[in-house]
């Protein structure tokens, strides 16, 4: 699939042209694999290839690592969102705290990640890898800066825009 169908897909947009849209699209791909392990580590026969995990052991076991899975693809969304709302209001000169945007996002993954069916998975370690890959890699999206700062006084990497 073309790297603007599966931004648009997600409801990315990506105008700057010094974004490397190729390689943010490999990084992704590349967690992606590396991650997999965390939404299925129930069994004990491994998935294989490229992809960590494991093939889950039964139906039930499958079905709720599926909706971890699936959790986790609408964190990995939202957590772009607070990082687009905290570079608006670093350009615009507003007030925007990142920390109780990303404070709500977590409460909220954790409380609506049922691990009753699958309980080798942590949503708290999930939250953890996710949140500080996309923040260590703000520097894919916010790359065209004059002043080469992104809101530094929260600690995210990258380019004010």
């Amino acid at each position: 699939m073309p790297f603007a169908a599966i931004a648009t897909s997600c409801g990315l947009e990506i105008p700057s042209a010094c974004v490397e849209k190729d390689e943010l699209l490999s990084v992704a791909a590349s967690l992606s694999d590396t991650y997999n392990n965390l939404n299925y580590c129930a069994g004990g026969v491994p998935i294989g290839g490229d992809d960590t995990g494991n093939v889950p052991p039964d139906k039930n076991v499958l079905k709720c690592e599926d909706a971890i899975q699936k959790r986790s693809a609408t964190l990995v969304k939202a957590i772009l969102a607070c990082r687009q709302k905290t570079a608006k209001a670093y350009v615009t000169g507003t007030s925007f705290d990142p920390s109780a945007c990303d404070a709500a996002l977590f409460a909220k993954f954790v409380a609506s990640s049922d691990t009753g069916g699958c309980g080798c998975v942590s949503p708290n370690t999930i939250w953890t890898l996710e949140s500080t890959e996309l923040s260590a890699g703000n520097d894919y999206f916010y790359c065209a800066s004059p002043s080469g700062a992104f809101a530094p006084s929260h600690g995210y990497l990258g380019d004010a825009p």
